[in-house]
């Protein structure tokens, strides 16, 4: 069964991407079919901190935070 997620990426142009994904699908599963495997993000779901291993659920709001490191 598909579920939809909607993906705010909050580096880039921040517009909202609707997603049709499997489901069960974990975040990290959701970033690596974005290609973006290769850098870290912070994931906010409908407002709570969640780590690559959640589950996302049907309707979920994501937001990806590129995080940044300096010096």
């Amino acid at each position: 069964m598909m579920i939809k997620v909607y993906v705010k990426w909050m580096t880039e142009n921040e517009k909202i991407e609707m997603v049709e994904i499997e489901e069960n699908t974990s975040v990290g599963e959701l970033l690596r079919s974005f290609e973006k495997k290769d850098k870290d993000y912070m994931v906010v779901i409908n407002g709570k901190s969640r780590l690559l291993d959640h589950i996302l659920q049907d309707e979920d709001e994501v937001k990806l935070f590129l995080l940044m490191a300096g010096g």
